[in-house]
């Protein structure tokens, strides 16, 4: 009876430390869980922040071309208004070669007509 009665405790005891660690691997796996699901949402939010960032960086090189372009629209409206620049120079050297010319056709002819005069 009494071998019967500590066979019975064994068991029983037996039975409590397997609930123990059953309950111990159900928090473990319960813990495991909880660990994957935040890492699952730290990379979600990482891919999430690269995407982001990605964007930003695809927005800032669109800028930086747009940039590129305007300079290089601006470059060549310079270049444009230095030539009707030099033109411009060049017609004012024109008209005061000619202005000269004239000067001396006037002071010829005012000359000749006193020289018609006499």
């Amino acid at each position: 009876q009494k071998s019967l009665e500590e066979s019975q405790k064994s068991v029983s005891d037996a039975q409590k430390a397997i609930e123990e660690q059953r309950e111990q691997l159900d928090e473990v796996k319960q813990k495991l869980e909880d660990d994957k699901l935040l890492n699952e949402t730290k990379v979600q939010a990482h891919a999430d922040d690269t995407e982001k960032h990605a964007a930003a960086v695809e927005k800032h090189a669109e800028e930086v071309q747009k940039l590129v372009d305007e300079k290089e629209t601006l470059a060549a409206e310079k270049e444009a208004l230095q030539k009707q620049q030099e033109e411009l120079e060049e017609k004012q050297e024109s008209i005061a070669e000619q202005k000269r010319i004239l000067l001396e056709l006037r002071v010829v002819l005012e000359q000749d007509q006193k020289s018609l005069e006499e």
